[in-house]
């Protein structure tokens, strides 16, 4: 939303990002320069100073330097000071919209649009990734299928529902027209969902990149995603979706979403949630675990099964009809 004002402004945009923010911002038609930088190639101490240089080099009469706009400013790492503050203050400091606030990180928080339109993400897709896509799933649809795109778990375990497979199976047995595809990062055995459901559910785990997940969700009859990538790329488009949140509330990540359903771990039965922090796995230790599954409890037994089982069915039944 931000390189979209930006360019709405007349500026223009000179991004430099790295490998993964060139896979994601391929495209968008608000950038007019994407300056690559290979990750790890500048020491740190020195990367403000490379930065400078660069936007100098390109002839940009201004820098913003929007590194740690979200980590470290309202999803703190355990090295970050704000992540040993209570949860009361952390909330005050990071219980924030993520696409208003980089208005606020530069600076400029009176011109931060107030329409939720203005402030949805967006991803760009080619003509070739588009036909790719289309073609994969017409060849393994049938004429009338619907599609849920599920993205199986996000790059933490706060962001892993350790009852995916449970919610998924309620949903193709509630709605016998659904195929699902099941997206992310993971190595999954889905071959007892795949027998009891006739062969309904196919992973591409592992093999679609993000872009091509992320097309796919786009077109899509509803996502269900934990707090990761995919669920911000359906966040670009109007098709139903059912964040998982744990460690982030509704108005850190899906304010702004259309057809938003998402659910969010109930602090009452997990008083840490929401935490705002990032949790990886070399201090988990900070998290309270459920016994039975090992899961952190804000994406356990603080998440209401029931209601996401609910969600799913009413973003299925909301009327909407992807072309």
């Amino acid at each position: 939303p931000f390189l979209r004002w930006l360019s709405g402004q007349g500026a223009k945009v000179i991004l430099c990002t790295s490998e993964r923010g060139l896979h994601v911002l391929h495209g968008n038609p608000h950038i007019d320069v994407l300056v690559p930088y290979v990750t790890d190639s500048v020491p740190m101490d020195e990367l403000p100073g490379w930065m400078r240089k660069t936007a100098q080099g390109h002839g940009a009469d201004f820098m913003l330097n929007l590194t740690g706009s979200i980590e470290h400013s309202l999803s703190p790492i355990w090295s970050d000071p704000l992540y040993k503050f209570p949860k009361w203050e952390r909330a005050l400091r990071c219980n924030k919209n993520y696409y208003e606030f980089v208005w606020e990180y530069v600076g400029a928080k009176d011109l931060c649009p107030k329409d939720s339109a203005s402030l949805r993400p967006e991803m760009h897709f080619t003509e070739a990734e588009d036909t790719e896509i289309r073609s994969w799933l017409g060849e393994n649809l049938q004429f009338g299928e619907r599609l849920m795109v599920v993205c199986w778990t996000g790059s933490g375990p706060a962001k892993k529902y350790p009852w995916m497979e449970y919610l998924i199976g309620e949903a193709l047995h509630a709605h016998p027209e659904l195929t699902c595809v099941v997206v992310g990062q993971a190595e999954v055995d889905l071959s007892r969902l795949h027998a009891e459901t006739g062969g309904r559910i196919c992973s591409r785990m592992t093999s679609w990149s993000f872009r091509k997940a992320s097309l796919a969700a786009s077109l899509a009859d509803v996502v269900v995603s934990p707090d990761t990538g995919i669920l911000h790329a359906a966040g670009a488009f109007p098709v139903p979706k059912v964040g998982i949140l744990g460690a982030n509330s509704v108005e850190n990540i899906t304010k702004h979403f259309e057809n938003d359903y998402s659910v969010a771990a109930n602090p009452k039965l997990a008083g840490c949630a929401p935490c705002h922090r990032i949790i990886y796995d070399d201090n988990l230790q900070v998290c309270p675990h459920d016994s039975l599954t090992g899961a952190v409890w804000c994406m356990d037994v603080a998440m209401d099964h029931e209601r996401l089982a609910k969600n799913i069915h009413e973003a299925l039944s909301c009327g909407y009809e992807n072309a």
